[in-house]
């Protein structure tokens, strides 16, 4: 009889034996830690989410107000301001509230990289020079969304 196939077949049948335990000793050992992972990467951006919610509300909301100046919320000083963009800068300054994850936007404001762009019929569309960005940090992860308001 031929027997060149057995050896072949027996380290075949050893080798996969092998693969199992090898398999089994690993679903015995795993810990089962990646709730942990993924609760913190689910957390992180949640956060992401609600920082460019939180900067683009925050856009808006300053827009308006700069527009339609109430002067017994921001006073004859500021409202008397003609300069739409100067106006928006000042009420932006009032508005920062340190936040960590609003990333560059009330920086940008500041620097003044930023302009009202007429879209017709007496509406404006805020522009930025440069992209914004948020973040938000857990532990040692840490995750940066760059966006445009355009």
């Amino acid at each position: 009889m031929n027997k060149r196939g057995d050896v072949s077949t027996i380290i075949l049948f050893l080798v996969a034996i092998f693969f199992a335990v090898v398999s089994l000793l690993a679903m015995a050992g795993f810990k089962g830690d990646f709730v942990d992972w993924s609760k913190e990467t689910s957390d992180i951006m949640t956060e992401v989410e609600f920082a460019e919610q939180y900067v683009l509300e925050s856009a808006d909301v300053i827009a308006r107000d700069s527009i339609n100046c109430d002067e017994s919320v921001y006073g004859l000083e500021i409202c008397s301001e003609e300069d739409l963009k100067e106006r928006f800068k000042q009420i932006a300054s009032m508005r920062d509230i340190g936040y960590f994850g609003a990333g560059n936007f009330f920086g940008e404001i500041r620097n003044g990289k930023f302009s009202f762009v007429d879209s017709g019929k007496g509406s404006y569309t805020l522009s930025f020079d440069e992209d914004l960005f948020v973040q938000a940090k857990r532990g040692r992860n840490e995750v940066r969304r760059n966006f445009n308001t355009r």
